[in-house]
């Protein structure tokens, strides 16, 4: 217990590493600093604009020997629960529709088996009742993609191993995730004069940038400090803030400062991109869209600690190819 909480410690004074995202042919993976890792599919190119983009698919594996994976395909419309899967024109044995009716959903030995089947095909087909097609997956890439799972999480030469298989039963336990010890109470909010918001927007450069109405928000972090953000700008569905954290002793206003800088860049006071505070969690949201359907992008979620914003989860799409299930690169525990 003494060695884990140890390096559960070292872990948290270490700056956040997000796990990197990495694309094969039509498929997308990566992992995070627990080893839990998430593949997914992507529309092939060029992308088609018929029944066939309608679902992606996405599978998720937990660390460790005795974790499974969970494969979910995903529909914009409702499913009536007997379709079928066909791999290269051939049926395979069918999953459970979830409750919500909207996914296909395999997971313990099921799934085993049906990331297995498509590691020799080229298109999985998801069909109705009466035999037509509703929706397509290219399995073009899922072979490297599960490849580069197993090799993240330490399975390559395991009985466990979706593709590097081999006889091999012990699996290496993954590092534990860093701990974020934060404040237990707020109290009131800062609220800085309208001469004092003045002065920040001079200092930031984000005067008149709006082009709408300028805002300004201001949240209680604990007893003694306050995030202050500040609206910068904004596009068709972006929009800017920079992050100011106030000192309610003496009146002083800083740039927040973060153990990893979010939005799209490393620049100070950090812009966030469509930043958001939950008040009944303390948790700090940057979701940076690449585009407007939500398709690719990065978010970084934060907590305060006393002293800096640090790092709770990170997730990403890389490519904007219909894949929303954007991918965990990074996660870290909180306690009060």
């Amino acid at each position: 217990m003494m060695m884990t909480l140890l390096l559960a410690a070292a872990a948290a004074s270490a700056a956040p590493q997000p796990g990197e995202i990495k694309t094969y042919g039509d498929w997308t993976v990566g992992c995070d600093n627990g080893w839990r890792c998430q593949a997914g599919s992507l529309f092939p190119e060029p992308q088609e604009d018929d029944l066939f983009s309608a679902s992606t698919m996405t599978i998720v594996r937990d660390a460790g020997a005795g974790s499974q994976p969970v494969i979910a395909i995903d529909f914009d419309d409702g499913l009536s629960g007997t379709e079928t899967l066909w791999i290269d024109g051939q049926a395979i044995g069918g999953g459970t529709v979830n409750v919500r009716s909207d996914s296909v959903d395999y997971d313990t030995q099921a799934a085993m088996a049906l990331a297995a089947a498509m590691l020799k095909g080229s298109v999985l087909e998801v069909r109705n009742p009466g035999g037509t097609p509703i929706a397509r997956v290219s399995l073009a890439g899922i072979s490297a993609a599960l490849r580069y799972m197993d090799d993240r999480q330490q399975r390559a030469g395991t009985v466990s191993a979706l593709v590097a298989r081999g006889s091999r039963t012990a699996v290496p336990m993954p590092p534990p995730l860093p701990v974020i010890v934060v404040p237990s109470g707020r109290g009131p909010a800062f609220a800085a004069t309208p001469a004092e918001i003045a002065d920040l927007r001079t200092q930031s450069g984000c005067a008149g940038e709006d082009g709408g109405t300028l805002t300004e928000e201001a949240f209680a972090l604990d007893g003694r400090h306050t995030l202050l953000l500040i609206s910068c700008g904004n596009g068709a569905y972006n929009y800017d803030s920079m992050a100011y954290v106030a000192r309610h002793d003496g009146r002083v206003i800083e740039p927040a400062s973060f153990d990893f800088v979010p939005g799209w860049s490393q620049e100070n006071p950090a812009m966030l991109v469509n930043a958001s505070f939950d008040t009944a969690t303390g948790r700090l949201l940057s979701h940076a869209k690449g585009r407007g359907i939500g398709d690719c992008g990065m978010a970084q979620t934060m907590v305060w600690d006393g002293a800096r914003f640090r790092l709770v989860e990170a997730t990403e799409m890389a490519e904007c190819r219909g894949n929303i299930d954007w991918i965990t690169t990074w996660r870290a525990a909180v306690r009060r």
